[in-house]
């Protein structure tokens, strides 16, 4: 999270203030008592933001990539961008399953 947060808090700072936010809220929660075991209670608009910032910013420095973007920054973004959509379709999962009606 502290990646996505480096990435986001330039060009987005309101995504990268939220995600701190959350961040510092989940880890002051005292059943998670170490920064691994922080949870995320972003709504879905919020991760939908952050997948779509953090695709913004992989193909600016694809873009870029003949001035020196480094390819283990694309690789990096890649795994970011991985992982929120991961975070993201089981937040969808959850919603599916919380809505469906019970036989």
């Amino acid at each position: 999270m502290e990646l996505s947060f480096t990435y986001l808090r330039d060009p987005y700072p309101s995504l990268a203030l939220t995600l701190q936010n959350q961040l510092y809220k989940s880890i002051h929660n005292p059943q998670n008592s170490k920064i691994d075991q922080a949870q995320l209670t972003l709504t879905n608009t919020e991760a939908s933001e952050i997948i779509i910032a953090l695709s913004n910013i992989a193909e600016e420095l694809t873009e870029d990539k003949l001035s020196g973007t480094e390819p283990e920054q694309l690789i990096q973004l890649r795994s970011l961008l991985l992982d929120w959509l991961i975070y993201a379709q089981s937040a969808i999962e959850a919603l599916d399953v919380s809505t469906k009606p019970q036989d």
